[in-house]
């Protein structure tokens, strides 16, 4: 993993995807100030920008991110003066995917996190037909490419050269690239 300069003021980082997209948050320490930090990408093949943005300037704790089907992305977090719950809303276009998103197949990543050992994809609705992965690294550096069968709904994947992190698979199945998060422990 990338050492990223004040990485010991970052605390309680929080991922989410859909689809091609990705987004990270998280908290962090400047001049005693608690800062919301993010970052994102709407295509994980081309890696997240070299910056971030620092969405609130002080008094952050309990920050959240999640995205919704129809191209928004959520950014949520507590105030520490008022206690109360904030919010800011993003959208964006999504990128590198043909497929409508109410079609997404389902495809669950287990165990997650995950040891140095094979990580293992579960299809909904399973056959026998060809998946492709490609595993990234949270800078978008491509670190494993592969296709296998399908087996009884399952694809195992052997993630026994990563080592600890936040890591980002694309699946691709039936012409379909599904993006999921996976900590390798």
């Amino acid at each position: 993993t990338a050492n990223f300069a004040g990485l010991a003021q970052q605390n309680f980082p929080r991922i989410a995807a859909y689809e091609n997209a990705i987004a990270m948050v998280w908290t962090q320490t400047v001049n005693g100030n608690a800062q919301l930090a993010a970052q994102f990408t709407n295509n994980i093949s081309s890696g997240f920008p070299t910056g971030y943005d620092v969405l609130v300037a002080n008094n952050v704790m309990n920050a959240d991110v999640a995205f919704s089907s129809d191209g928004k992305v959520y950014v949520v977090w507590e105030d520490m003066n008022s206690g109360t719950v904030k919010y800011k809303t993003g959208t964006y276009t999504v990128s590198g995917t043909d497929t409508p998103s109410n079609q997404e197949e389902s495809v669950q990543v287990f165990p997650n996190p995950a040891s140095p050992s094979d990580l293992y994809l579960q299809f909904e609705a399973p056959d026998d037909g060809a998946v492709a992965y490609t595993i990234f690294d949270a800078q978008g550096k491509q670190l494993i490419s592969g296709q296998r069968h399908m087996v009884e709904g399952l694809v195992a994947v052997d993630v026994s050269n990563l080592t600890s992190g936040v890591y980002f698979i694309r699946i691709n199945h039936h012409n379909q690239d599904i993006v999921r998060s996976v900590v390798i422990e």
